[in-house]
């Protein structure tokens, strides 16, 4: 989702909004140290129950609910079984994330 959203703000021209969403996409690779490197390596990951923390500023999670949320409407309309089920997915990626921000006492945003 985030590379869509990278690749859609700089189509756009919100070059800003682009930025932020790579930020996002290095503060995964530099808070998960056992974050996959190549296509193979995504094959095994992440392990069964596995979880990990990934601290952002409000900014960051702002745009990672509402892209998943955008991103989630773009799949429900394309009227594809397979994308419909990733809406749900990233729906409920969405929900969860503003449940547990609400949790730590955050406004959440959207």
């Amino acid at each position: 989702m985030l590379d869509n959203e990278d690749q859609s703000r700089r189509e756009r021209g919100d070059h800003d909004g682009a930025e932020l969403a790579g930020s996002v996409r290095r503060a995964g690779w530099d808070q998960i140290p056992d974050w996959p490197r190549d296509a193979a390596g995504f094959a095994t990951w992440p392990a069964p129950g596995q979880t990990s923390a990934l601290v952002l500023n409000a900014a960051r999670w702002a745009l990672v609910v509402s892209g998943l949320d955008r991103w989630a409407d773009i799949d429900d309309s394309l009227g594809i079984p397979e994308h419909a089920a990733m809406a749900n997915e990233k729906r409920n990626i969405s929900a969860l994330i503003r449940a547990r921000l609400t949790e730590q006492g955050w406004a959440c945003p959207g």
